[in-house]
């Protein structure tokens, strides 16, 4: 009796082994499950980017406005030097 259970055990097993090798042959030879894999592998790097850009963008305000701030003062300062040297 314990050497069928032990058989069936491993029939099992075998079988289950088989099934999740089917399974993965069927994921890579599936058209539509590769291109859903890319889809995604795309969105999300699409996502990154648009990250990135939106970072990128907020940087380029900030330095504008520091950018902004010291030419105004630069004015200020070769105003004061103008009055000085008069």
């Amino acid at each position: 009796m314990n050497n069928v259970f032990m058989e069936n055990i491993g029939a099992l097993t075998e079988a289950v082994t088989n099934f999740q090798h089917l399974e993965e042959e069927t994921e890579m030879n599936d058209p539509v499950i590769a291109y859903n894999k890319e889809k995604e592998n795309y969105e999300h790097e699409i996502e990154k980017l648009l990250a990135r850009i939106k970072k990128q963008t907020e940087q380029g305000n900030e330095l504008a406005t520091v950018a902004g701030a010291v030419t105004e003062e630069l004015a200020v300062l070769e105003d004061e030097k103008n009055q000085y040297q008069e």
